[in-house]
C-alpha cells in the first residue's frame, strides 16, 4: 500500500515538472510553434516519457491554464490569511491578483489565434475561478463592515463592482503589455473605494 502510494506521488511530482516546464515553454513559443519534444528538452526527458503522462499537447495546454488558476486562487487565500485588517486584506488581494494574471494572459498571448478552442477552454476555467473570486472578495468586504471599516448596504453590488474594475485593469495586460506599471492604477482604484471622489 505505501509503495503503491510513493509511485502516485512520484507520478503527480512528474506531471506537476512537466507542467510547470510547459507553461514557459508554450510562453515563449507560442501554441503553434510549441512540440512535444520541446516540452521533453525543458523537462530532461524523452518525448516517450510526456506521453506517459499526456496524450497530446494540447492536454497538456489544458493543464497549464488549469494549474495558473488553480496557483492563482491558492495565492489569493494565502494572502487574505496573512493580516486581519479588512483595508490591507483588499489591498494585498488587488496586487496579488493583477501580478499572478499576468501568467494567465502569457497563455493567451501564446495562442495567438492559432487555437480558438482554447481560448475558449480558458473563458470557461474562468468562470469557475470567477466564482470563487467572488466569494473571497465579499468575505473581505462582509468583515470589514462587521468591523466597521466599510460602510455599504449591499456587498454583492460592490463585490460584482470591484471584479469590474480588475477587469479594466486586465485591458492592458490582455493587450501584449504583459510589463505595464499598475501598482499605480490599483492605489487609484483603492483610494476611490475607500475614500470616495467627493471633495471632503
Amino acid at each position: 500500500m505505501g509503495e503503491n502510494n510513493n509511485i502516485k506521488n512520484n507520478q503527480e511530482d512528474v506531471r506537476l515538472q512537466i507542467i510547470r516546464h510547459s507553461a514557459q515553454i508554450f510562453a515563449k513559443y507560442g501554441f503553434k510553434k510549441t512540440n512535444i519534444d520541446d516540452i521533453a528538452k525543458a523537462c530532461q526527458r524523452g518525448a516517450s516519457s510526456i506521453y506517459y503522462y499526456f496524450k497530446s499537447k494540447e492536454e497538456i495546454f489544458y493543464e497549464v491554464v488549469q494549474y495558473e488558476f488553480v496557483s492563482l486562487m491558492r495565492s489569493l487565500e494565502e494572502v487574505v490569511k496573512s493580516t486581519s485588517d479588512p483595508q490591507h486584506k483588499l489591498r494585498l488581494y488587488l496586487t496579488t491578483r493583477m501580478s499572478r494574471i499576468k501568467n494567465v494572459a502569457v497563455l493567451y498571448d501564446a495562442l495567438k489565434n492559432d487555437f480558438f478552442d482554447s481560448v475558449s477552454y480558458i473563458e470557461n476555467i474562468r468562470k469557475k475561478y470567477d466564482q470563487q473570486e467572488f466569494a473571497i472578495i465579499k468575505s473581505i468586504l462582509d468583515e470589514g463592515h462587521k468591523l466597521k471599516v466599510f460602510s455599504f448596504e449591499n456587498s454583492d453590488s460592490i463585490a460584482r463592482a470591484i471584479m469590474a474594475a480588475e477587469r479594466g485593469l486586465e485591458v492592458p495586460i490582455f493587450s501584449n503589455n504583459i510589463n505595464i506599471e499598475i501598482s499605480g492604477r490599483i492605489e487609484e482604484l483603492l483610494n476611490v473605494l475607500f475614500y470616495g471622489i467627493m471633495k471632503r
